[in-house]
């Protein structure tokens, strides 16, 4: 790839330097060796990006280290970042002993909108008082809250003060009578394989499981605890996000068979697993409303009533069909844990709020911890956006480092990546002093350098398409399509 790169420059440079020629077709050594002078001082060779697609770093901002102790103090020594930059930063690396490796967060899967808060390490936590907070478009104050000194606890008093008890305090943005939820399914053959979901063949579910379904298979194995042939991750509900960045209708995919569909999933199955297509049933509730007694109905607001709904988190995915003018009559999907997925609500009163907020207590590093402020997990990214959670008449937003005066840093709404080039081009209007790019993971099994199989974080079709950006951009930013858990050192090439 380093002669490919030095191939184009060498090219250039017998077009645009004058007296510079080729004896034969091949450039002899001497303007082979210019243009490989050449390579490295169009370039920044001493900075490398990587494309992260955890929810640990944003889409709207690139985090630069000049250390593998800087990263490691960040994300946490058994992090895969800290991994890459323990091969990036060399001990004694006289060609780049300034060298900076950066990362920002390239959502090839959805992502919805976080608040990040500063670091509260040694941070005595007290005091008490009223929050605001604006999310997906609505604001309001918080419960009282009184904060105790204990880093967990802390969290979970703020989500509550928050929410309030069975998502109490959420303010109602739209209330209708006489309405129901009616529970729906259909059936397809596929398998899940680690974030993507393999529909290879659609059944009673005619374009697929709908986006917002939840997934049981005959053995009840997805619909328990996510434990299906060996998942990384337990108690997670099976929930289908997106339709995945390209769809793999070839056999390149590890059960060799087309599929018809794919998808992104919260799912995300382990390694040493033999996936094969298995029958598959998608569970969603629909919403029916009888009347809009005020409010506009939409996507993105969660469903409480005077029942079991303030206890659990049923949340407007999609509209079905549109009734009335007046919203009347119309009909929504609606995602709902498994465990409330197949009941019948109503005809009753149901209102609508906002997603309900998670704040989790987030310990990467001994020297670093955080709140990760986010909605719901069944809260579409696509209607998430947040802003900084602000004291009204306390210091507490402040003291948890979450307010807009802090150290937090946001991603202020939803994002999914549908065009690579165009993505690219985002990121270099934020920072252009690179020259080298690579996935946080590689591709599971490349097959050949135009098809992958996917992997653990990358989607089929993503890794070609970041092939082909880097292609036009005439050597300037270089993509190591062969990396991912590892990276060669700094001012060094593939």
């Amino acid at each position: 790839m380093l002669q490919q790169l030095i191939g184009f420059i060498a090219g250039l440079l017998l077009s645009l330097v004058p007296g510079l020629q080729s004896t034969s077709p091949v450039a002899s050594a001497a303007p082979f060796a210019q243009a490989a002078a050449a390579a490295k001082a169009l370039a920044f060779p001493c900075s490398r990006l990587i494309l992260d697609t955890t929810d640990q770093t944003i889409p709207d901002k690139v985090f630069s280290f000049t250390s593998s102790t800087s990263v490691s103090n960040f994300f946490g020594s058994t992090n895969i970042k800290t991994k890459l930059a323990n091969s990036y930063f060399v001990p004694n690396n006289n060609i780049c002993p300034s060298a900076v490796l950066s990362f920002i967060r390239f959502p090839i899967l959805p992502a919805r909108a976080h608040i990040y808060g500063g670091n509260l390490e040694n941070t005595q936590l007290s005091g008490s008082g009223v929050v605001s907070i604006t999310s997906q478009g609505y604001s309001w104050n918080s419960a009282v809250i009184e904060l105790t000194n204990n880093f967990t606890q802390a969290a979970a008093e703020l989500q509550n003060g928050i929410n309030g008890v069975n998502n109490s305090n959420l303010p109602v943005v739209a209330s209708t009578t006489n309405s129901t939820l009616t529970p729906a399914n259909c059936t397809f053959s596929g398998y899940p394989y680690y974030v993507s979901l393999n529909v290879t063949a659609n059944q009673s579910c005619n374009a697929g499981p709908p986006i917002g379904s939840v997934l049981c298979d005959v053995n009840s194995e997805l619909c328990i605890d996510g434990s299906y042939s060996g998942s990384i991750l337990t108690n997670q509900e099976n929930l289908v996000m997106q339709k995945a960045y390209e769809n793999n209708n070839t056999t390149l995919n590890v059960a060799q068979t087309p599929n018809v569909e794919t998808y992104t999933m919260f799912l995300r199955t382990g390694t040493g697993i033999n996936p094969k297509p298995i029958p598959i049933t998608a569970y969603w509730e629909v919403l029916t409303v009888g009347s809009v007694l005020n409010g506009t109905v939409a996507a993105g607001q969660q469903l409480i009533d005077s029942n079991s709904l303030g206890t659990t988190t049923c949340v407007i995915a999609s509209e079905l069909s549109n009734g009335q003018s007046n919203q009347n009559g119309s009909t929504w999907l609606v995602s709902c844990p498994m465990a409330t997925v197949t009941n019948h609500i109503g005809p009753e009163e149901i209102n609508m709020t906002p997603c309900s907020i998670h704040v989790v207590p987030t310990v990467p590093s001994a020297s670093r911890s955080y709140f990760n402020v986010s909605q719901n997990g069944y809260c579409p990214y696509y209607t998430s956006s947040i802003g900084y959670i602000n004291d009204v008449n306390s210091t507490i937003a402040h003291e948890l480092q979450v307010s807009e005066n802090s150290s937090a840093f946001s991603d202020s709404e939803g994002k999914v990546v549908t065009n690579i080039a165009q993505e690219m081009s985002y990121i270099l209007s934020l920072d252009n002093q690179w020259s080298t790019v690579q996935l946080v993971t590689n591709p599971l099994s490349p097959t050949s350098k135009t098809n992958y199989a996917g992997g653990p974080a990358t989607i089929y079709g993503v890794a070609p398409a970041l092939k082909s950006w880097s292609n036009t951009t005439n050597g300037k930013y270089y993509y190591f399509e062969d990396y991912g858990a590892t990276t060669p050192p700094a001012g060094t090439d593939d």
